[in-house]
This record gives structure tokens, sequence and C-alpha cells, in this order.
């Protein structure tokens, strides 16, 4: 059995370190005002739906931001892949 000891000069990377610190507080902000966003819109939604007497748009109001949320995600990932790869 062999075993491997760590180089003590090799840094783990991690994500609050000073370098990513400004990656890591817009990630947190952008996923929080998402998420406050998704539940105003959601809470407010039904009160304009029947203000506006305007039921047949409910199902394309509640599920245009969540596909074009997916389309994102999916473009953006795959364009993180290609071009900003971690590199050791």
């Amino acid at each position: 059995m062999t075993t491997t000891t760590a180089d003590p000069q090799v840094r783990p990377l991690k994500l609050f370190a000073n370098p990513h610190w400004p990656l890591a507080l817009g990630a947190i902000g952008l996923v929080t005002l998402g998420t406050f966003e998704n539940r105003a819109v959601g809470t407010a939604l039904p009160t304009l739906v029947r203000q506006f007497d305007a039921l047949g748009a409910f199902g394309l109001a509640n599920a245009a931001p969540i596909a074009s949320y997916l389309v994102a995600l999916a473009v953006t990932g795959l364009w993180t892949d290609r071009r900003c790869s971690v590199r050791r």
C-alpha cells in the first residue's frame, strides 16, 4: 500500500478567499434577489390576475420566468465549462 503526503506549499482553493470574495458575494446576492423576486411575484400574481381579469395569461406569467431561467442556466453552464475551466 502506498501513501501520499500533501505538499505543504499547495493550498486548497477556498470559495471565500480574498480573490474569490467578490464573485462569491455577487453570486449569493443574485440568488437572494432572484428568490425574493420569485416569492414576490408568486404572492402578488393571483391578485393582479383578478384585478385585470386575465386568468388566461396566468399560466404564461408563471411559466415564462422559469423557462427563461432554465435556458439561461443551460447556456451559461455550457459557456462556463468551455471558457472558464479550472487549470491547476
